[in-house]
């Protein structure tokens, strides 16, 4: 009996050491996957911005033509008018100036609206990327210390002070009862949420997380409009 429950303390004591060093393994898999992750979001943001500034040069280069037409149409209308009537050149002129003013005008916007997406834009992937790496440091500091509670737990059993808890898991492993994974994705769930009104301070990390991303999906439906 002596021998079993010694085999017994062994085994567990290795299970406990490979809980561990599978927490380190996913550890770095993890911050490796995020680091991918934020280089490859990074390029898609710098592309998507080239895009819009190139299509909003091509737009503003389409109204430049049309207003060098039109202009040209218009001194050369005034050009004949000029000869009969200084009356109707005067009023050409006004309406050339006008239409400059427009022009620079609309370029003066274009500009303001373009910076301001862009900041909006930038705005949301930082506060994004905050919010992933809040929950990647949250979720690893619960494992550990979910390992270091079931550890005293099984230490106190093997002492004769408690009970032996549930077996309990910290790797992904299927078929699990009792896995640190499944409190772990409750905190994505809503039926925690008591109210119909929205405290974002009642929010887990993964609920923000959500809510950013449907705000940014928003956004970028209304622009495209």
């Amino acid at each position: 009996m002596h021998e079993v429950e010694h085999l017994r303390e062994r085994s567990e004591a290795l299970e406990e050491e490979n809980a561990s060093l599978l927490l380190k393994k996913d550890t770095s898999e993890l911050m490796m996957k995020q680091n991918i992750g934020k280089i490859f979001t990074q390029k898609k943001e710098i592309l998507e911005l080239r895009s819009k500034v190139d299509m909003l040069e091509r737009a503003l280069n389409v109204m430049s033509s049309q207003f060098e037409h039109e202009k040209k149409q218009i001194q050369e209308h005034a050009l004949v008018s000029s000869q009969t009537n200084c009356t109707e050149l005067e009023k050409m002129q006004k309406l050339l100036a006008h239409h400059e003013r427009e022009l620079t005008r609309v370029k003066r916007i274009s500009h303001t609206i373009l910076q301001q997406r862009t900041e909006l834009e930038v705005f949301f992937h930082g506060a994004l990327e905050q919010v992933k790496q809040e929950i990647l440091s949250n979720r690893l500091q619960y494992r550990q210390e979910a390992l270091e509670a079931y550890k005293r737990r099984m230490s106190g059993a093997r002492a004769g002070r408690e009970e032996y808890p549930r077996i309990r898991t910290f790797n992904r492993k299927l078929n699990s009862t009792n896995s640190v994974f499944s409190d772990l994705e409750e905190a994505e769930k809503w039926t925690n949420m008591q109210s119909t009104r929205l405290d974002i301070a009642e929010l887990t990390w993964e609920q923000k997380e959500k809510v950013l991303r449907l705000l940014f999906a928003k956004m970028n439906s209304l622009k495209c409009r």
